[in-house]
């Protein structure tokens, strides 16, 4: 239940903001059939491209459009919000007319807006009010002219409003440049599509929204994988918790099944009666695993959709996705049942019948498969495949398992001077259902162990790096770029200002002779950003690398992108930007793990390439105090729509305060298998207090006190505890290794893995109380245990 919970919060909660994604980049067009757009980051159309692709054979039709994501603000009002604002020809007004609910669409030349309901009712904006948005060159007025229908414009309507082309292409700078250009055709997509692919200007492409990516991307993949592999655990622990239930229930019901076989009943009938029961209850369980998700799903996708600056509507998960959930916790629950059935289907009859049918425990061979477990892990960590840290994953957990097994005798061993301890081992020696609650709980253990590695290299990683790129003393940033310097001028002005560090933002493309990326870039004045903010450098210094970059021709990569195109310090690289092309020498690596693949270069380089509006100033302070000279600032910036003005210190408030989250979800998954393990432990514990219901009752019948039966079974909780605190937080250490490569490579970024001892040794030394814990309904039931219990057993 609890695996199909997971999996379905999994799916819902992360699929829901996907498709918000999806909804986003599909409103960057969809006028038309088709899409052609630039085939390079921060790319444009030109007349001359626009009026080759309308000759095309077989276009019926050809609508340029220029978008551009901005801020958009009622007048004399704080509402704000992040929209698309497109531009289109208005000659094709009549083409559009019904979508219009109130007013009417605006005119070409004229600064008027047509604002979807959702977007004006979230703005609270009517028919005839003005509105402002963040331009190149700083804040613009509109009037509202006309309100449409969401439902009519479709996927148009994502956060999309629309003006003039000559309106938007002046409100960011654009020259009569477009950004993109949809086709209505003469034929088939496909025919079309077939017939003019090579026609198209060389530096233009049909566009396949499949490779629009996200910077929150990384973080739903390292999620899901997180999440995914949870339930797959949760399951697989599951199925070994059936197990364990259902061979309680088998030797319980062995009398019974004894006498069906000896009147004739088959081993099949009698493996189907048992397969049946155990399909009912799985599929009870999966069921309230599938109710339980969807209340887990609201709580994750709340979470992401913070992170993705969204506002997903909540849905219901796909239900191929609710089959598969389903499908395989049935199939857990059903796995679960097996052992018990071929264990009854292979005894015969006249065992069946007698009341002690199983046999000792002989040694297991749980040690060795352990063992070998561990070498396929370690030789994981020196394999450079990508599947690697996974293989090394699994076979770290499975080794915990097994190792916690082997190791539960030579526990039990310890302190045998206790007659209760002797016992306990004795017992462990024989039977009961007390070394597969050692696996569980030692997979438990690993897991946790495991997880705490990740999320501390994940903290102090994401911590050192805001403390250096983060650290000016008042930070501005602008969703949209500004050419002006009107902003660096106004800010230089201020009293208390020491310096401003103009940063600007873009994209490009950084290929090797074997590698090639699309990267983010930030571009920056090297003598004045580096002495407010520093790159947590690994390939590098903060003398000789900011040198490089202030001489020109360098550039800084983070270390993942540097690791994947094989570079390092001094080696060339090539950047380009549509048709702008320029040779780098690689100035250091740095860790980038809040920033992605974000490059640095200087200004003067990414001038270059086309890369010149403004969007953030880093401020130092001259003997000031950094709150006051923050709200110095965000008063004097109050004009501009879209601008973000931040200290120092809230900077890393904030990053402290999401990175408490995350640390809490790891507590949260700890917690859930926690409890996961004590039930199991619970019931397997309550189970062996059962089986040995005479031995406990001659023990009472020559004299023990109530006490002591119950030391016997804290004994075994102590024992088992004692195997899964050592082997599981032993194989937790190396687990946290492969979780701290599986995250990082699904970031994209390197993390620098820490042995998490302080992790291992409070988990190790919260297991035994826990388990002990566990075993208290147990020591309940044993305490109630009287000497009649026995005789009462023989008149049976």
């Amino acid at each position: 239940m609890a695996g199909v919970a997971v999996m379905v919060a999994t799916f819902a909660g992360i699929g829901v903001v996907e498709r918000s994604m999806k909804d986003g980049v599909a409103s960057l067009g969809g006028f038309g059939q088709l899409g052609v757009v630039p085939d390079q980051n921060g790319g444009f159309l030109t007349k001359e491209e626009v009026r080759s692709i309308s000759g095309l054979p077989g276009v019926g039709l050809a609508i340029p459009t220029a978008s551009a994501r901005t801020v958009i603000r009622l007048a004399g009002s704080e509402r704000e919000a992040s929209v698309m604002v497109t531009g289109y020809p208005t000659e094709f007004n009549d083409r559009v007319s019904s979508t219009i609910a109130e007013g009417r669409l605006p005119r070409d030349g004229v600064p008027e807006v047509l604002l979807p309901r959702d977007i004006a009712l979230d703005l609270k904006a009517d028919v005839g009010d003005d509105v402002e948005f963040a331009g190149s060159g700083g804040p613009v007025r509109m009037t509202v002219v006309g309100i449409a229908d969401p439902k009519r414009l479709g996927v148009l309507a994502y956060k999309n409003v629309f003006s003039g082309m000559s309106v938007v292409q002046e409100l960011f700078g654009l020259g009569g440049k477009y950004t993109r250009i949809d086709l209505l055709l003469q034929r088939s997509t496909e025919e079309w599509t077939e017939a003019n692919r090579h026609a198209l200007p060389s530096s233009t492409k049909l566009q396949d929204t499949r490779t629009v990516t996200s910077a929150l991307d990384p973080i739903l993949a390292t999620l899901r994988v997180l999440l995914t592999g949870l339930a797959v655990i949760m399951l697989a622990l599951g199925s070994l918790l059936g197990t364990i239930a259902y061979t309680e229930v088998m030797e319980r019901r062995q009398t019974v099944y004894g006498t069906l076989r000896s009147v004739g009943a088959t081993r099949g009938w009698i493996a189907r009666r048992v397969l049946v029961e155990a399909f009912s209850l799985s599929v009870l369980a999966a069921l309230a695993g599938v109710g339980l998700g969807a209340v887990g799903a609201f709580a994750l996708y709340g979470v992401l959709n913070s992170l993705a600056g969204s506002d997903p509507v909540p849905a219901w998960p796909e239900p191929i996705h609710l089959l598969i959930a389903a499908g395989l916790g049935i199939a857990a629950g059903l796995l679960g049942a097996v052992r018990a059935v071929v264990k009854v289907g292979l005894l015969p009859p006249i065992l069946l019948a007698q009341q002690e049918a199983g046999a000792p425990n002989r040694r297991g061979i749980a040690p060795w498969v352990g063992a070998g477990f561990m070498l396929l892990a370690g030789a994981s960590l020196i394999y450079p495949a990508q599947l690697a840290p996974v293989v090394g994953l699994g076979a770290t957990l499975i080794a915990a398992g097994c190792l916690a097994s082997g190791a539960l005798p030579a526990i039990a061993r310890l302190g045998t001077r206790r007659w209760t301890r002797a016992v306990s081992a004795l017992h462990l020696r024989r039977r009961g259902n007390t070394r597969a609650v050692a696996s569980i709980s030692g997979v438990v253990v690993a897991v946790v162990v495991s997880l705490f590695a990740g999320a501390a290299a994940v903290t102090e990683t994401a911590t050192s790096q805001i403390g250096r790129q983060f650290g000016a003393d008042v930070q501005v940033s602008a969703m949209t770029g500004m050419t002006s310097s009107d902003v660096r001028s106004m800010l230089a002005g201020l009293t208390g200002v020491r310096s401003v560090a103009v940063l600007r933002t873009g994209q490009l493309s950084l290929a090797t002779d074997s590698f090639q990326c699309e990267c983010n870039v930030l571009a920056v004045e090297p003598s004045v950003y580096f002495d407010s903010s520093q790159l947590l450098w690994r390939d590098g210094n903060d003398t000789d690398s900011p040198r490089r970059l202030a001489e020109g021709g360098a550039i800084a990569l983070p270390a993942g992108v540097a690791q994947q195109a094989g570079v390092r310090s001094g080696d060339h690289v090539e950047v380009h930007r549509g048709e702008k092309r320029l040779g780098l020498t690689v100035a250091g690596t740095f860790t980038s793990l809040v920033t992605g693949n974000q490059v640095v270069v200087a200004s003067t380089d990414a001038a270059q390439l086309g890369i010149t509006a403004a969007t953030g100033w880093n401020i130092a302070a001259d003997n000031i105090d950094a709150a006051v000279l923050r709200e110095r600032v965000a008063t004097a910036l109050k004009a501009y729509p879209g601008i973000s003005v931040v200290s120092a210190s809230m900077m890393k408030e904030r990053a402290v305060s999401q990175l408490l989250g995350y640390t809490a979800s790891v507590f949260v998954v700890a917690l859930v298998l926690a409890v996961f393990a004590g039930v199991a432990a619970s019931a397997a514990f309550a189970a062996n207090a059962r089986r040995r219901r005479t031995e406990i009752a001659v023990l009472r019948a020559v004299g023990a006190p109530p006490r002591s039966p119950a030391a016997l079974v804290l004994a075994d909780a102590l024992n088992v505890g004692g195997a899964a605190a050592l082997a599981g937080s032993s194989a937790g250490v190396v687990g946290g290794f492969f979780v701290t490569r599986l995250v990082g490579s699904s970031l994209g970024v390197l993390l620098e893995w820490r042995p998490p001892v302080l992790a291992a040794i409070l988990v190790a030394s919260a297991t035994v109380p826990a388990l002990a814990l566990a075993a208290m309904t147990a020591v309940a039931r044993v305490r109630r245990i009287e000497p009649i219990d026995a005789l009462r057993r023989e008149a049976r």
